[in-house]
């Protein structure tokens, strides 16, 4: 991995955590493929989404600043083999804390997310 992947990488994380916090769908737009899909467990329960109900669920947060306390976002590992990676993201999101794995494909618009897998850790 070169260095204009790791840093175009780094700024899609930041944009994927900030869309969701934010609820801003067109930074989400921007990182996700359409296609994208989002799986996790969360309480126990098994938890499959689409784009277009992640992006639903996302649209009910606040454009609001979140306090020092509640934003938090580690970038764990970025793996790169050619076109492919996963990334592993520690993250708070609506007071919890969760473990995110992105799978990242390389397009012709540049480095995007097209699934998410995910786990609460709290």
């Amino acid at each position: 991995m070169n260095d204009a992947d790791f840093a175009e990488i780094r700024e899609l994380v930041k944009d994927y955590y900030e869309g969701m916090v934010y609820g801003r769908s067109e930074a989400l737009a921007r990182v996700f493929e359409t296609g994208a899909r989002f799986q996790g467990v969360r309480d126990d329960d098994q938890v499959r989404r689409g784009l277009p109900e992640f992006l639903t669920m996302i649209a009910s947060a606040g454009d609001e600043p979140l306090p020092a306390s509640e934003y938090s976002v580690s970038v764990e590992l970025i793996d790169v083999m050619g076109t492919v990676g996963v990334v592993k993201v520690k993250d708070r999101f609506r007071g919890r804390m969760y473990v995110d794995y992105l799978t990242l494909v390389r397009t012709a618009a540049g480095w995007r997310i097209v699934n998410k897998a995910f786990t609460t850790i709290d």
